[in-house]
């Protein structure tokens, strides 16, 4: 082989291994590297604090992928807004009524992960205005028999709070047709008590 020939040869062996050394070069720098998105969803997501109008989400952040830059929640299959932490305050929804809420992740490229499980949420009822007291009309009338406190039954046991009035029984007619007591041995006891239950329940009266 002469040699003009054989420096040709090797000439163009040079070159070919030249091209193929740039390219692999080329490729290695500036190939695509992987994408390394976040790789799952959100998991674990519940509502807790439920009231007629509001509620909190809370949930588990995704494993694996780069880190998370923001929560995006959604309402209906509407979205509802975004918070940096695994916590979310709903406000504004009405009373006795169902919403469906889930959880996607955004990752610090933009890149979004699937929905988190989904939660169906009823809200509470409406609170009911306490009932109005109608104040008592008319009267209440209590009665008490002199011969009670033989049985250890005495006036300073009546709850008169709950009366009106309270009747005392019996005083008797004497031929003067003067009244007497009708029970002299309990009677001034028993009227004494009586006054004294009447100090305590200033509008009761006898």
């Amino acid at each position: 082989m002469k040699r003009s020939t054989r420096k040709a040869i090797m000439w163009t062996i040079s070159v070919l291994l030249l091209f193929l050394i740039s390219n692999y070069c080329t490729k290695n720098s500036f190939a695509a590297k992987p994408d390394k998105s976040t790789s799952t969803a959100p998991q674990n997501l519940n509502a807790a604090d439920i009231t007629s109008n509001s509620l909190t989400l809370t949930w588990s952040p995704p494993t694996g992928g780069l880190g998370v830059k923001e929560y995006q929640i959604y309402k209906n299959n509407t979205y509802l807004g975004s918070t940096t932490s695994i916590t979310y305050a709903v406000s504004g929804l009405t009373p006795a009524t169902t919403y469906q809420f889930y959880v996607k992740a955004k990752d610090t490229k933009r890149n979004m992960s699937p929905a988190s499980n989904t939660i169906s949420v009823t809200t509470a009822a409406p609170a009911l205005p306490p009932a109005e007291t109608q104040p008592q009309s008319g009267r209440i009338v209590g009665y008490y028999a002199a011969w009670e406190a033989y049985s250890g039954v005495c006036p300073d046991q009546i709850d008169a709070s709950k009366l009106t009035h309270i009747n005392y029984a019996f005083a008797n007619i004497g031929p003067d047709l003067k009244i007497t007591l009708g029970y002299p041995d309990v009677d001034p006891n028993n009227i004494r008590l009586l006054n004294s239950l009447k100090l305590q329940n200033p509008n009761l009266k006898h």
